[in-house]
């Protein structure tokens, strides 16, 4: 059967937690949660039904929910019947962390490996086509989002992981990206191009193997696969993308090494081997402890462990050969692979921001380390002075130094719509590859369509108003770059679907810049008091904020 990738429903069992505002008006000096509600673990347990998007295959079934940050809460093993992910009855959270309770259930991503995202109880945005589930947050606190794709080919029994990891940001952000998994009862079995960490008491494990140099470490009944050894820092605008695959094993009583083409324990009384795909007419190769070489002529299939028994033989090794004489598993007893020592990348503090004059900007464009950021500033000053072309030449030279740059394709695309360029957009499509659900993605369509008359919501907009964040996220996007008439005119639509104070206050912004003196009034009182999240917390948040209190304190 092909992968199958569908919508479903799972009733879990999950303890419930107490949210307490913060006081925005203090900007987050004292609350590591800001923007988001502090967050205690109460006794209460409640049975809750979650929105999941399965993938499943001939070997395997993973399960993702979406309103738990996005985390694999269930990896099922079909070949052997086994759950991979160890789960409790009930899902609890646990006292600690930055929001004041955390969950150690399943697979999440983070942006800094040894802590959670402020959002890994909250929802991220979904999406799925062929053998793939996309999942992203492009509103984070941290001002990083990612786009993770979960892909499983139909023909093999691994998941593969792609992490886009983006500084959304005009500043350098501390950054260590990477993944947690919680496997409490398990050992930690080091491989050359990965780890491994298996229970023999459940019979089950996980290898994530990797290409690109990464690192690992693991305590607290956790194993960590990160881009650095200690936290770093992401550029301003900067893309890193991790890309992982995830072999799930079990049934072996053990693990003594792995690859992506299955695991091998070599046990004290059998060695046994797990394939990850079919694999026929391969060899197994035993050498013993006495350098005693001994082979059979096998053929491997996923949904059966092979098991030989040794009847006293002391094996040292244990290779798995393909017909053109590859060894695609290897296991030795006694050999250590050490996690690789990768020092953490810092980003230095950029001279220029979005207040530099614009000689200063132009002198950037010479520095190798600031012209992408310098051009992209440049741009947003052509914006604001509405000169188009001028701004889609700045950005296309920062897309020369940056070409991962997500929002400057969209910005470019953006760019060329307001001056009347006609025709299909290819710049749309770059940001459109790199970053699917990028909201942002919505703003030309939106702008394509005129004056909307009536209050009713432009279902266009629905998708974005699931997640509230996103709208607020594309609003202060367009007013940071200049654009106050299309900012003005995404938060009117925005407010037909999520009547936020801080829609109000970004829209008391966008009109302080032009004649509009008492619809800025109005909505500065409509924003008053700001009770309820979305609380500010970007660079042009706070300046929407100091600006609408020294024209109406």
């Amino acid at each position: 059967m092909p992968t199958q990738v569908f919508e479903d429903a799972l009733d879990l069992r999950i303890g419930l937690i107490e949210a307490t505002l913060p006081n925005w008006r203090d900007r987050g000096a004292d609350s590591p949660s800001y923007p988001y509600p502090l967050l205690t673990p109460v006794a209460t347990e409640e049975t809750r039904r979650f929105r999941v998007f399965i993938l499943e295959n001939p070997y395997l079934r993973a399960t993702v929910v979406p309103v738990l940050g996005g985390r694999l809460i269930s990896l099922f093993d079909k070949r052997t019947g086994k759950e991979v992910l160890p789960r409790r009855e009930a899902l609890r959270p646990l006292a600690g962390g930055r929001r004041g309770a955390s969950l150690h259930e399943g697979l999440q991503l983070r942006y800094d490996v040894r802590q959670d995202r402020l959002n890994a109880l909250g929802p991220v945005d979904v999406g799925d086509d062929d053998e793939t589930v996309w999942l992203a947050e492009s509103a984070s606190p941290e001002r990083i989002g990612f786009h993770l794709s979960i892909q499983l080919p139909a023909d093999r029994a691994e998941l593969i992981l792609e992490a886009r990891m983006f500084n959304r940001s005009l500043r350098p952000r501390p950054y260590n990206g990477g993944f947690s998994v919680s496997m409490p009862e398990s050992e930690v079995v080091p491989l050359e191009n990965g780890v491994a960490a298996y229970d023999a008491k459940g019979d089950a494990g996980l290898a994530f193997l990797w290409d690109d140099p990464l690192t690992w470490s693991a305590g607290g009944g956790e194993l960590r696969v990160s881009r650095f050894s200690g936290t770093g820092s992401l550029a301003p605008r900067q893309l890193d993308t991790l890309r992982v695959r995830l072999i799930p094993l079990s049934g072996l009583g053990g693990l003594t090494g792995a690859s992506r083409e299955g695991g091998v324990f070599i046990g004290a009384d059998a060695v046994r081997v797990q394939t990850t795909s079919n694999r026929t007419g391969h060899k197994l190769l035993l050498v013993t402890e006495e350098g005693q070489t001994m082979e059979a002529q096998t053929d491997l299939m996923p949904e059966h462990v092979v098991e030989i028994p040794l009847n006293g033989i002391k094996p040292r090794t244990l290779v798995v050969r393909d017909p053109a004489k590859v060894d695609v598993v290897r296991a030795e007893r006694g050999v250590a692979h050490k996690a690789l020592e990768l020092p953490p990348v810092d980003s230095p503090e950029p001279w220029i921001g979005p207040d530099s004059p614009v000689w200063e900007l132009r002198r950037a464009t010479a520095d190798v380390s600031q012209r992408a950021l310098a051009h992209t500033l440049l741009g947003f000053r052509a914006l604001a002075a509405r000169e188009f072309a001028e701004a889609g030449e700045q950005f296309e030279r920062t897309l020369l130094f940056n070409a991962e740059d997500h929002l400057a394709w969209w910005l470019k695309s953006l760019a060329d719509h307001l001056r009347g360029v006609e025709g299909e957009q290819p710049e749309l499509l770059n940001a459109h590859y790199l970053a699917p659900l990028e909201p942002a993605l919505r703003v030309q369509a939106l702008l394509a369509q005129g004056e909307r008359q009536g209050n009713e919501p432009n279902p266009l907009l629905a998708p974005v108003a699931e997640n509230p964040e996103n709208l607020v996220e594309v609003a202060s996007l367009l007013l940071e770059a200049g654009l106050m008439a299309e900012a003005s005119v995404w938060i009117d639509e925005a407010l037909r679907h999520q009547d936020l104070p801080v829609l109000h206050l970004l829209q008391a912004y966008a009109f302080s810049h032009s004649k509009m003196d008492v619809e800025s009034s109005r909505h500065a009182e409509l924003a008053d008091g700001l009770a309820a999240p979305p609380f500010p917390h970007r660079e042009i948040e706070w300046k929407a904020v100091d600006r609408v209190i020294e024209r109406k304190p």
